[in-house]
């Protein structure tokens, strides 16, 4: 039976192409713990998921990406997804985001 992708390692080997390391060009980083919550999605849905962490965290610094260029997911090919969902996280890390929170169902339905 095929381990689920949520209980699969994560990769470790350098040249393994879907090693987050490899993609970011750089060794792992420990996760910052100040910087804003970074929020993406592919359309305007994720605003509903803004609107949630800021009722629950008020103070809270929030960085929200829509990705109206890519938008709708689900015309695209699994692998499409997944890399735009990895180059889109990496960027919101890039930015100082401490957290990521993918708010597109089909993003997390594909690559998360």
């Amino acid at each position: 039976m095929p381990t689920p992708r949520s209980m699969r390692s994560a990769p470790t080997d350098p040249a393994d192409p879907a090693d987050p390391a490899r993609a970011a060009g750089s060794r792992p980083r420990a996760a910052p713990t100040q910087g804003p919550i970074g929020i993406f999605d592919s359309g305007v849905g994720g605003l509903s998921v803004l609107r949630a962490v800021r009722r629950l965290a008020p103070d809270e610094p929030v960085l929200y990406l829509a990705d109206h260029a890519y938008a709708p997911y689900g015309e695209q090919a699994p692998l499409a997804i997944e890399q735009r969902t990895l180059r889109l996280g990496q960027w919101l890390v890039d930015q100082g985001c401490r957290a990521v929170v993918v708010a597109c169902n089909t993003a997390t339905a594909v690559a998360v």
